[in-house]
C-alpha cells in the first residue's frame, strides 16, 4: 500500500483524477475519476476501515458495514450477496414505489 501511495502526486496533479494530501500524520486519496475509483473499489486489497469508523462501533454495533476484520466483512458479504441480486430486487419495485410515495405525500405535508 506505501509503495502504491509514493506513487500518487500530490495537488498539482488533481486533474489527472487522484489526489493524495497528508493530514497530521495520515495519507488521504481523493479520486476524482470514475474509473479510477471503479479500479480503487474493486480492489480486495484495501478493505481495512479507516480509524474514523472506530468511533462508530459503540453507536451501531459491528456488522457488514463497520468491523474491524476484513475477513468477518467477506465472510457476511458473500452470505448477503444473493439477498441483493437484480431479480429479487426487481420484486420489490412496486413496494419501493409505493413506499416512496407515501414519504413524498408526508414530507409535502411538512413543508406546507
Amino acid at each position: 500500500m506505501k509503495a502504491m501511495l509514493a506513487n500518487i502526486p500530490g495537488p498539482p496533479a488533481r486533474k489527472e483524477g487522484i489526489f493524495k494530501c497528508r493530514n497530521a500524520n495520515r495519507v488521504m486519496v481523493l479520486i476524482f475519476n470514475h474509473e479510477l475509483a471503479q479500479d480503487f473499489l474493486k480492489c480486495n486489497v484495501n478493505i481495512e476501515k479507516a480509524f474514523e469508523y472506530q468511533l462508530l462501533y459503540d453507536w451501531l454495533g459491528k456488522g457488514l458495514l463497520i468491523n474491524d476484520s476484513a475477513d468477518l466483512w467477506r465472510e457476511r458479504r458473500k452470505l448477503l450477496t444473493p439477498a441483493f441480486h437484480q431479480t429479487i430486487l426487481t420484486e420489490f419495485v412496486p413496494i419501493f414505489n409505493e413506499k416512496s410515495d407515501i414519504l413524498v405525500k408526508r414530507l409535502a405535508d411538512c413543508v406546507d
